[in-house]
């Protein structure tokens, strides 16, 4: 632009203030145009813009995770953890590389459904690993505590990090930001490890999950009852879909909409039996099970559910 030269005898004008105001502001909006053509100014081409609310990301998830024969389930919700199980004693690196895989440093609530190996086997490992808060497991009675060397070894672990073992109480409640866990059994002393099993309802915004370690018939009539609320969108089958567990009472009772299988892929047992398939497929249930489909990852996000899966071609039948 061609600028007038002003004679030098010409007086200089006073400007306004509030005029000399608006050049300044106009001077400052001319700079900052300068500055965006030129991808100077943060977050306009997305390389340092806050990160912001998407409604694609969920604050509440819930992985079952693929650890063969054998459960694992991590809770995330409004960025508290917990951890359910870590599998057989070999899965102690699978469930820690799941773990840092998803950014998490500290477990929140650590919870040991019962000392059979293909539940606490990689806890040791988890524990030495990670901080943790609280951890919280069924109490047994000395009759029926393991002596078995995957159970010392959890053990050790614990008394290293010097943790303390909270017993499993029902009625207890642990809050995950809005998130609630809530331990619903047992309440009686049975006889038979699995039926010592740690159950829990996990809900967020209304949707629920349901986890029952290997808790077996005899426990669920127990429950039934009690009248012991077990409804739940999403059911961990219990024993991994074993016809031990999972009555058509106590089906009926959760009436979900999912169902989940924790097994090992041709394990011996054929687990998930066919009478538990039967009950899901005459309900008309979802079902999946990790020895077909992996990881299983299922989010709440506005109250709905997403599931998501790591073997997309897997089969659930």
């Amino acid at each position: 632009m061609a600028r007038t030269a002003r004679p030098r005898s010409q007086a200089k004008k006073k400007i306004p203030l509030n005029q000399g105001l608006l050049i300044l502001l106009g001077i400052c909006l001319v700079l900052y145009l300068l500055m965006a053509l030129e991808g100077e100014l943060p977050g306009l081409d997305g390389t340092d813009a806050p990160a912001g609310p998407s409604n694609a990301v969920s604050d509440c998830q819930v992985h079952f995770i693929d650890v063969g024969q054998g459960d694992s389930i991590l809770i995330r919700s409004d960025g508290y953890t917990a951890l359910i199980d870590a599998g057989e004693n070999d899965q102690g690196k699978t469930v820690t590389d799941y773990l840092r895989g998803q950014g998490i440093t500290k477990i929140d609530y650590l919870l040991m459904t019962h000392p059979h190996s293909d539940h606490i086997g990689g806890m040791d490992t988890v524990i030495k690993e990670f901080e943790i808060g609280k951890v919280i497991m069924p109490r047994l009675p000395d009759s029926m505590t393991p002596t078995t060397r995957t159970y010392t070894e959890v053990l050790e672990a614990i008394m290293d990090r010097d943790l303390k073992i909270t017993p499993s109480r029902v009625g207890n409640s642990y809050e995950l930001g809005q998130g609630v866990l809530t331990i619903l059994g047992p309440d009686r002393d049975y006889d038979e490890l699995n039926n010592t099993s740690l159950v829990c309802r996990f809900e967020y915004q209304g949707r629920r999950f349901l986890f029952t370690g290997d808790m077996e018939t005899p426990v669920e009539s127990d429950m039934l009852e009690d009248e012991v609320d077990l409804r739940a969108d999403v059911l961990k089958l219990g024993h991994h879909g074993s016809s031990t567990s999972t009555s058509k009472r106590f089906y009926r009772a959760v009436d979900p909409d999912y169902c989940i299988a924790l097994c090992g892929e041709g394990n011996s047992y054929g687990h998930p039996h066919r009478e538990t398939l039967a009950l899901i497929r005459e309900d008309g249930a979802a079902f999946y099970r990790t020895d077909y489909q992996g990881d299983l990852l299922f989010q709440v996000a506005d109250g709905e559910l997403v599931i998501s899966y790591e073997n997309q071609e897997g089969s659930a039948a």
